[in-house]
Parts: structure tokens; sequence; C-alpha cells
């Protein structure tokens, strides 16, 4: 069988879950990827040492769809004539933009082309009930054309099992998803040693959002007089950056590295702060790499109650659910894991005894063989 060549394909710059696709893909395809820079930061996220071609189309854009339907067109037109160029076997996307274009190409090419959708998050597009004549009609264009598009793809990829059953059961037949958790590359945790340090150190590892919630975050490091690690890139409008940065107990780091920075974050951090907005329903049944990683590096987490993410937490016994909107609920439960040691404890012993439930190899060979069966048919 010739070499199968591939095309990662994203309407952003590059994720780390995105670079874990890659590292999976570049074991049997010769791999491509296609990113879409909207905000002219690639060179933060594109590692310019990598060992395969990088497209990157740089069109500025809104982050609201409704209002990038201009760039939208431009990209894909120019994402459609490198794809031609490069002849792709697979195309493994992200977004239903992004899809849309992947359809597209397979339908014109005269080769076999798989196509690989995967679904991280649901749009609030989709997901929450709209108002005003013009969103309601874009609501209801966009989930017949994900209706469409979705029966059309090969294979779907989910990070969270809820994604399924809340959303696209009777959409589209359950034997096109597969479930790939968001877990951890081992290799950027190689060099973690746990943290051993005397303070209590509060840890908030990734995009800075949520702020309602990480602004109780770092009312609780005030009061508890203890410390924190903000680390991660924040998007407009700044709100938390400045309070970190004017508050001694906090270390502030910005965007980073994943592959080279992440063992060395959780190694500052006693606890991991993972408390979302509990009132948005995409944020009710994702799964984020948070519990993954922190599972990983034993180190207990808190969570927003009334989600699927603290059904897991519970289950797995490995934190604490707190009311995301509760100042108090908050306070409590970190002070609850600084003082009871036996506590704490309990739950680094059962982020070990769960180690097993998030082994990435376990999940690559499964999604291999599901890639290959449709190739096969």
């Amino acid at each position: 069988m010739k070499e199968l060549v591939s095309v990662v394909m994203i309407g952003s710059i590059p994720k780390p879950r995105t670079y874990k696709r890659i590292a999976f893909l570049k074991r049997f395809t010769k791999m491509n990827l296609l990113c879409w820079d909207r905000v002219n930061e690639t060179q933060l996220n594109v590692d310019e040492n990598v060992d395969y071609p990088v497209h990157v189309i740089k069109l500025k854009a809104a982050n609201d769809p409704l209002k990038r339907a201009v760039p939208y067109a431009k990209f894909s037109k120019r994402a459609l004539k490198i794809l031609e160029e490069i002849q792709p076997d697979l195309i493994q996307v992200e977004g239903l933009d992004i899809l849309k274009i992947a359809d597209k190409y397979k339908r014109k090419s005269k080769k076999k082309v798989v196509v690989i959708y995967e679904v991280s998050d649901l749009r609030r597009l989709i997901t929450e009930q709209q108002k005003g004549i013009v969103k309601k009609a874009a609501q209801k264009y966009v989930i017949g054309q994900e209706k469409k598009l979705c029966n059309r793809a090969d294979l779907i990829i989910m990070t969270s099992e809820m994604f399924y059953e809340t959303h696209y059961k009777g959409m589209v037949d359950r034997s096109k998803f597969i479930y790939v958790p968001n877990v951890p590359e081992y290799k950027a945790f190689e060099n973690y040693k746990k943290y051993s340090g005397d303070d209590f150190v509060i840890g908030w590892i990734g995009g800075v959002r949520y702020k309602e919630q990480m602004k109780m975050m770092l009312n609780a490091v005030d009061e508890m007089d203890c410390k924190a690690l903000v680390a991660g890139y924040e998007k407009e409008p700044i709100e938390i950056s400045p309070l970190c940065e004017n508050n001694p107990r906090v270390e502030r780091i910005g965007k980073y590295n994943y592959d080279t920075s992440a063992a060395e974050l959780y190694g500052k951090c006693s606890v991991i702060y993972a408390v979302y907005d509990a009132t948005k329903i995409n944020e009710q049944i994702a799964l984020p790499n948070k519990l993954y990683e922190a599972v990983y590096c034993e180190l207990p987490i808190v969570v927003a109650k009334n989600t699927y993410l603290a059904k897991i937490v519970e289950e797995w016994d490995v934190g604490l659910a707190v009311d995301c909107n509760n100042q108090e609920e908050i306070i409590e439960a970190l002070e609850k894991l600084r003082s009871d040691k036996t506590l704490y404890q309990h739950f680094v012993e059962q982020c070990k005894a769960h180690k097993a439930d998030i082994n990435l190899e376990k999940y690559n060979r499964q999604l291999n063989a599901e890639i290959m069966k449709c190739f096969n048919k």
C-alpha cells in the first residue's frame, strides 16, 4: 500500500490537542498542517522546527461566525487550492466551517478521501437558544448543515461521550463516532516533578477565560493568604492579567509552549482549579484536558458542579466540585484541600489509581483501527 498523505486542517492557530493528532498521523501518513491565522499570531504557536509542511493562511476575521463570512469565503478558496496541490488521502478537521471545505474537496476528488471531524466543543450558536430573527435563522441553517456534513464525514472523534448523548443522538448514527478523550501526550510530562514546596499553590493552566470564576479564585488567594499560578494567553477584554500582576501572591505566565513548559507549570501547583461557567451547555458536557493532566500529575482538581466533568471527578474521586458562582463554597473547598492532609493524599492516591484510564496509546490504537476501516470500506 502506498504511503497515505494527510492534512490536518483547522480554522485557527494550532492547540496542544492539534499537535497530538499530528503526532499520531505522522506515524503512518505523510503529514501536512493547514491552518487559518485569524489574528496574526501564528509565530507564537507553529513550531518552525517541524518536519512536515505547514500552510498558514493569514486573514483577519472576527470570532463571531456570523461576522466572518467574507474572510471565510477567501480562506475556503485558498484552502481548497492548497488541498488540490497536496492531493490528500485523509483530511482531519476541527470546526464545522472547516468540515464544509473538506467535504467539498472530498466530493470533487477523483480518488477516495477519508474525512475525520473532531468535536472538542459545541458552538453556542448550536446549543443555546438564540434571540432575534437573524440568529434564529442562522442557528436553523447551521444545525441543518451540521447534520448533512456529519453524515457525510467518514469518522467523528468526540472528546466527551456526552456530545453524542445530548446533541448528535438521532441526528447521526453512533457508529460514525469514536471517543478519544483529550488525554496528555506523556512526552510533555517526562520531566515532571511533583511540587514539594511549603506554600499552597492554586494553579490555573491554559487559556485565560471564564473570567468571573477566575476572579473568585484570585479572591480566594487573598482571603486564604496562599499563592496562585495563572499560566496561559488571555483574549480581549484583558481583565485577569492586571489583577495577577498587581498581586504579589500570584505568578502570572502568559502564552507558553505546551511541550516544553507543561511539566514545569504543573510542577509548581498544589491543586488545579478548573471551575468553568456551568450555566453554558458546552461547559456542562465537555471534558477538558485539565482533568487528565491533573490526574497524570497526581494533583487534586476543583471543578464546577452540575457538569459532566464534576460527575467524572466524583466517580474517580480525584477532587471536589463547587457551585461556580459561589465564592464562599470555592474558598471552603480550597481551604479543605489545604488543611485536610488526609483528604488531599486520598485524592492523590485516586489520581494514581486512574492513570490507566488516561493512556493515550490505548486510544490511538483504537483510532488507528477505525481509520483503517474507513479506507477498507
